[in-house]
């Protein structure tokens, strides 16, 4: 089982053959997933650097539908009884409908919009939600 093995003194250290520097870099990573996949991948979210991570991160997700919603997990196999919106129960529970389509989504950013002085918008879905902050301006006061 072992035969060709050998070994050395030589002291173990991690290479990384993703590009030519051989020195790891996210960037260089993300280059390399891209290239597997044959391009760039349209996305229309901006990182913005005064929005906490977090909420940089949930609109990631949300945009490439990664959020694991009850629909997102049925589709990964995993046995989820009632598919159904927890929170207003009146459709299913996908990245859609949880951001822009329940009654509840509906209150919370109707009380976003209050909060910051914003008028009151209306998205179809996520793709109008990562779109909002060109059109959206607050009060200047």
């Amino acid at each position: 089982m072992l035969q060709g093995f050998s070994i050395s003194n030589v002291e173990d250290k991690w290479s990384w053959d993703g590009d030519t520097s051989a020195v790891f870099s996210v960037a260089g990573f993300k280059a390399l997933l891209e290239k597997d996949r044959g391009g760039n991948r349209a996305h229309s979210m901006k990182w913005e650097g005064w929005v906490p991570i977090k909420v940089n991160m949930v609109s990631w997700r949300a945009e490439f539908d990664r959020l694991p919603t009850r629909g997102a997990l049925t589709k990964r196999r995993i046995n989820i009884v009632d598919v159904s919106c927890p929170l207003c129960e009146t459709g299913n529970e996908e990245v859609n409908h949880l951001l822009v389509g329940c009654g509840f989504s509906y209150g919370v950013w109707s009380f976003i919009c209050k909060w910051c002085n914003l008028d009151p918008f209306f998205a179809y879905d996520v793709e109008d939600l990562m779109q909002l902050y060109r059109n959206v301006h607050g009060d200047t006061k």
